[in-house]
């Protein structure tokens, strides 16, 4: 049962990556650390990023990830703190560094409730309107059925588009497994 789930939790993210245009709601990034931001996913998500310092922020989500569980028996959180480390002619590049945690309401046994994300978050400015974001931030779970991931809730790659100044659309993947989301700044 566990070798289905994956396969298919597999293909499914496959057709996702390759097939469809994809929106995530909940993606931090380079950019992000100087703005209090909130969003909505179709994960579904809920998630928020708030600057502390004026280097750095904090932000997190809780979702659902169907995409990558194939049903809604399972609630995810992530937290994280985004830490500027460059920015230059419209690049930028930060450090993410946090805990995400999965319980699965079906099989208990299965469920992580701490694991450890860190990475990089790079980001560029294409125009006013555009910006392309890749996070590149790798899991690790602390119990054993789940082990290393490569994208954690963190982690990700879209690209930005601001129809507004205050709001943002992202097209791509992230780890929280969002198709359709939707980020208000503030």
């Amino acid at each position: 049962m566990r070798r289905f789930l994956f396969y298919r939790s597999a293909l499914v993210m496959v057709v996702a990556l390759f097939c469809f245009p994809a929106v995530s709601a909940a993606f931090s990034g380079a950019d992000t650390t100087k703005q209090l931001r909130a969003g909505v996913g179709s994960g579904p998500s809920l998630s928020g990023e708030t600057p502390l310092f004026d280097t750095l922020s904090l932000g997190g989500s809780l979702s659902s990830p169907f995409l990558f569980k194939g049903s809604f028996t399972s609630l995810q959180y992530s937290t994280f703190i985004n830490y500027p480390l460059y920015k230059q002619k419209g690049f930028y590049i930060s450090g993410i560094l946090g805990f995400y945690g999965d319980y699965n309401f079906a099989s208990p046994e299965d469920s992580s409730f701490a694991a450890l994300q860190g990475g990089a978050a790079f980001a560029y400015d294409l125009n006013r309107q555009f910006t392309l974001r890749v996070n590149i931030v790798p899991g690790m779970a602390l119990h054993i059925p789940q082990g290393w991931t490569f994208l954690s809730p963190a982690g990700g790659a879209a690209i930005i588009w601001r129809p507004q100044p205050n709001t943002e659309v992202s097209l791509g993947i992230n780890g929280i497994g969002d198709i359709l989301g939707y980020h208000w700044i503030f």
